[in-house]
């Protein structure tokens, strides 16, 4: 997992940040989840597939987001998959998360049964569960934040060659479908905590120049930043200036940061930064442009210096000028060039 899905995972632990991205994918932003709603849950999969003669195997994963949605005593299980760049077998990843939930149910299902041997019949036994009962739903949903739209397979049968399969089988082949958000059609306007500007920001990373004009445009909400918002910001467009300088800009009574001031004092610094930079490399121009105009100077003033001596019959004085400097400089004031 990379840095910037790690990130991601980081901030949607949180109750209300995980409701508002459920309400805006699912709902198209209306408020139809509360963060009361959501209770944590393991996010960790591991189940041994068989074992023989002291030998295990054994499948491990670990999702990004899931939550337990309660709904008017119906329960859900809602799962975030961040992702970033493209995955051609995504749909086929995205089902077995899914699965190993079931699983997992159903086994933690058995297991309450088994202990309190109140299985019933030929069916209940070999299913390990009684007759009409439940597993809990999964909904996975694919956050893409890479560049661009996801253009890579969002269900089962794009993975699947079925090139002149007869209409009617390729009906009887199972289906799973991916339900895909991407970053760039996310409006950040739908958001109210601070996945607001985090979205925002997300959308504009690859030009600091927008993000720090967007930055500007909403004082108001910068000035007053939750440090997991503003450490979820830096983290997801890679603006490490303001990383290190995050402690000078906290409130000292809160964990509130004004990253508008972040912003502020970055592009100072890079305007100052500049400015210096343009200042030595003119001064590096100027050196050498001087260097060569003196150069010339030079050897015009020692080329006239040499027709007046050979005009007045003085050779040797010719031959001395070129490894003596002192006697140059004095024939130089001597004929007033």
């Amino acid at each position: 997992m990379g840095k910037r899905n790690r990130a991601l995972k980081h901030y949607f632990r949180q109750p209300r940040v995980a409701a508002e991205f459920y309400d805006v994918a699912v709902f198209d932003g209306e408020r139809e989840i509360s963060p009361e709603e959501l209770e944590d849950v393991s996010d960790f999969y591991g189940e041994t597939l068989w074992e023989r003669n002291g030998q295990k195997a054994e499948t491990e994963r670990e999702r990004d987001v899931v939550k337990l949605l309660h709904r008017g005593g119906l329960l859900i299980i809602a799962a975030v998959e961040n992702q970033d760049v493209l995955n051609y077998v995504m749909p086929l990843r995205c089902l077995e998360y899914d699965l190993l939930d079931y699983r997992r149910q159903l086994r933690m299902l058995r297991e309450k049964h088994k202990k309190a041997k109140d299985l019933r019949g030929s069916a209940e036994f070999l299913s390990g569960i009684k007759e009409g009962e439940k597993l809990t739903p999964v909904i996975t949903i694919l956050f893409y934040h890479g560049p661009g739209k996801w253009t890579a397979s969002k269900q089962l049968h794009d993975l699947l060659d079925m090139e002149g399969i007869d209409e009617k089988l390729k009906g009887y082949v199972a289906n799973y479908k991916m339900h895909v958000v991407c970053l760039c059609d996310l409006e950040e306007e739908k958001f109210e905590t601070g996945l607001r500007e985090l979205i925002a920001m997300m959308k504009r990373r690859n030009s600091k120049k927008e993000m720090e004009s967007y930055c500007r445009a909403h004082a108001e909400r910068f000035q007053d930043m939750d440090e997991e918002t503003y450490d979820a910001i830096c983290m997801m467009t890679g603006w490490k200036e303001l990383i290190i300088s995050k402690d000078k800009h906290r409130n000292p009574e809160g964990g509130i940061i004004d990253m508008c001031k972040a912003v502020d004092d970055w592009a100072r610094e890079e305007k100052e930064k500049g400015i210096r930079i343009g200042r030595r490399q003119g001064e590096r121009v100027g050196k050498k442009r001087g260097e060569a105009i003196g150069e010339k100077r030079g050897e015009k003033r020692l080329l006239d210096l040499i027709v007046m001596l050979y005009r007045d019959g003085r050779d040797s004085d010719v031959k001395l000028i070129s490894s003596n400097l002192r006697r140059r400089r004095e024939l130089y004031q001597e004929y007033g060039i």
